[in-house]
């Protein structure tokens, strides 16, 4: 939907770039890390050896990542945990969690207010894969986050 603002095609779905995307998401996860590039494991360090790990072939290769919250704070903006072990508000309402659609739209309206994330998405790119990891660690009391990774490719 962001490209069509600008008369631009729609990316085609690539199954390459979707696997090297849910692979970083889950390195990132994993490796407890926030980069294009992977220190852990040398043969997936940059986008593009991930995306040939993953038998892609493309003359061009970008990728955005993101971090988000999953549940809407409001307020001061903080969560509580009740008796019942459920995240809620400083009223004691549970918290809610924000839709598909809305993850999409905050993740691609932060990439679209920076240059360099906005350079990719309108960029001249055909193809696209996105994938998405889910941290929540419930031992340090945090609220769950997604990692987004989305790749884009040119052939």
């Amino acid at each position: 939907m962001a490209r069509e603002g600008y008369g631009l095609e729609h990316f085609e779905a690539s199954k390459e770039l979707w696997a090297a995307a849910q692979s970083h998401s889950k390195n990132m996860k994993r490796f407890d890390f926030f980069s294009h590039t992977s220190k852990r494991r040398s043969a997936l360090k940059t986008p593009a050896l991930r995306v040939k790990r993953h038998g892609g072939n493309f003359r061009a290769i970008a990728e955005n990542i993101a971090e988000t919250g999953v549940y809407h704070l409001f307020g001061d903006g903080e969560a509580y945990i009740n008796e019942s072990g459920k995240l809620v508000d400083a009223n004691g309402e549970p918290l809610p969690v924000k839709t598909y659609g809305e993850l999409a739209q905050i993740v691609v309206g932060k990439w679209m207010d920076s240059k360099g994330h906005r350079k990719n998405i309108l960029g001249n790119y055909s193809h696209l894969g996105c994938g998405v990891s889910v941290i929540f660690n419930a031992e340090k009391g945090e609220i769950p986050k997604l990692l987004v990774t989305q790749n884009f490719g040119a052939r």
